[in-house]
């Protein structure tokens, strides 16, 4: 596997810019058990589309688990949110 740099969200509706949040923590890394999550310093970029948001770490994302977190309204201008966790090898 290479280097993870991005991660893509895909969204089914375009986003209202202004409300797009997201946070990337490191939840564990391979041979530390009590590995406290550690925030990832990120950039974001909202696509062209309004409808996908990258994810750009400052740096390539070590071998460990992960978990975003994100929230964002559509045209309706209600928030939804969610997480979902990865693991880079």
């Amino acid at each position: 596997m290479g280097k993870v740099t991005t991660i893509k969200l895909q969204f089914s509706e375009k986003l209202i810019a202004a409300t797009v949040r997201a946070d990337l923590v490191m939840t564990g890394m391979p041979g530390m058990t009590d590995h406290p999550p550690m925030k990832i310093a990120i950039g974001s970029a909202l696509g062209k589309d309004g409808k996908s948001m990258t994810l750009i770490p400052k740096r390539a994302l070590a071998p460990g688990t992960y978990r975003v977190t994100w929230s964002a309204a559509g045209a309706d201008t209600h928030r939804k949110g969610s997480d979902f966790a990865f693991t880079v090898k």
